[in-house]
């Protein structure tokens, strides 16, 4: 039993690390928007959608209205291209109308995913605690949390309600672990509201915790996940295409089953497949029964046509990074469980089992956050300054009544979103201004015509 000084400072540790991972990420991501790297995907529709909601416009948005710049969606096939549900069911939205209605804006939602993010630290820490036996151990876990590169890809990646959904996921897995089983619901059911994709990882969470004991919670969670993809497909049918709107990212996997070694093999999810790995994939292997959640996931990922998807960048893998972290401590506690063992028996260097893992397992972490991440040092540091450029953007939008339509390069519309008509150039339709920036990238999300 750790004594009370231990445990202080065990959390101590945790606070800072979760207040600077969450300080630097959430100031590089308003940075980044500040001199134009966000974009109407998803920032812009997502801040003109909370705004409707305030006028009594549920889900409308107007960003994919002549729309011939999306070449993912066939626009003209959607029954309501004006609403965010022919694309994605994201109730969660609804959360933050009265903190827009208290002034918040693009720059509350980036700030905000950040710190949401970070504070998974917390349940990632006390699962490490609760699994392995330690508090360095859930020191250890949680540092391993931060320093996974698929949550700084989702906190730099504009704003998705997905990523507020892996803090909240790891919170229901560390409240199943703690037998507190109507916060374990509750929290698997908050998460279920982000997105419709979230409801095939509380399915398999479901399934998990009634194999595991958990039988009446988890079979509830079963039933309202599958429920609510029942529910989500007919939303679909209503407002979009006659089904998911993204399926055309996966246009031959019905037709070609070879599609699916050929995807696999491709360099980015090799790439994408080490970085699990590095970030306590090869432990998770101690407890595969912590990462089947997240199958579905990754399954969508590799198999993509998109090769951002692939990779798993952006928000993209916020449902696989909780379970590969509970994972990870699982596996940790199975160590510990096998050293105690070992003891027992008094074989020699019994003893290092645990220490050589835990130390194991952050040295794999650092590997994977310098080869992947994007924070100080890692490959993908990217930090940004204001510009004169984006200054003199910034005056010109300013001016812009806000009653006026405008038709805008994809990185200025989440600047100019909270508005009833803003269209992505070249869909123009009944724009009163026309707002280009010429030396920007032409892509109109992140990752688009990336790597």
């Amino acid at each position: 039993m750790a004594s009370p000084l231990a445990a202080r400072q065990a959390w101590l540790a945790v606070g800072l690390m979760v207040g600077v991972w969450a300080s630097l990420f959430a100031g590089m991501a308003l940075a980044r928007h500040a001199v134009g790297g966000t974009h109407a995907e998803d920032l812009g529709f997502t801040d003109q959608v909370i705004w409707n909601l305030l006028r009594g416009q549920w889900f409308r948005m107007s960003i994919y209205q002549g729309a011939g710049w999306n070449t993912e969606v066939n626009v003209a096939a959607l029954a309501r291209p004006d609403s965010l549900l022919a694309f994605h069911v994201e109730p969660m939205l609804l959360l933050f109308a009265p903190i827009y209605a208290l002034g918040g804006d693009v720059r509350f939602l980036l700030a905000l995913q950040a710190l949401v993010l970070a504070l998974g630290a917390v349940p990632a820490y006390r699962l490490g605690v609760r699994w392995v036996g330690t508090r360095w151990a859930g020191t250890l876990i949680a540092a391993v949390y931060l320093l996974s590169p698929l949550g700084q890809w989702a906190a730099l990646a504009d704003f998705h309600t997905t990523a507020l959904a892996a803090p909240l996921l790891l919170l229901a897995l560390e409240r199943w672990a703690a037998g507190q089983s109507g916060a374990f619901v509750a929290a698997a059911l908050l998460a279920m509201t982000a997105r419709e994709d979230v409801a095939l990882a509380v399915v398999g969470l479901g399934v998990v915790a009634a194999v595991r004991g958990c039988r009446r919670p988890g079979l509830l969670l079963v039933a309202v996940g599958l429920a609510a993809i029942v529910a989500t497909l007919w939303i679909f049918v209503r407002y979009g295409s006659g089904g998911p709107t993204f399926a055309a990212r996966y246009p031959e996997l019905t037709s070609r089953p070879a599609v699916f070694v050929d995807a696999l093999l491709r360099p980015e999810v090799r790439q994408y497949a080490l970085t699990i790995w590095l970030g306590g994939g090869w432990l998770a292997w101690l407890m595969p029964l912590a990462v089947v959640p997240a199958l579905p996931s990754l399954a969508l990922n590799a198999l993509s046509s998109s090769p951002w998807m692939a990779a798993g960048k952006a928000h993209y893998s916020a449902l696989v990074l909780p379970f590969l972290v509970a994972g990870a401590a699982g596996g940790l506690g199975w160590v510990a469980r096998r050293q105690r063992a070992l003891a027992a028996h008094r074989v020699p260097g019994a003893g290092l089992w645990l220490p050589v893992a835990g130390s194991l397992l952050l040295l794999t972490s650092v590997v994977g956050y310098l080869r992947a991440g994007a924070g100080p040092l890692a490959a993908n540091y990217a930090p940004v300054t204001a510009t004169d450029h984006a200054r003199a953007a910034a005056a010109i939008m300013a001016a812009i009544p806000l009653e006026a339509g405008i038709s805008a390069s994809s990185s200025f519309v989440p600047h100019l979103s909270r508005r009833a008509r803003i269209y992505v150039f070249p869909a123009i339709e009944d724009a009163d201004y026309v707002l280009l920036d010429v030396t920007a990238s032409p892509d109109y999300s992140p990752g688009v015509g990336s790597e």
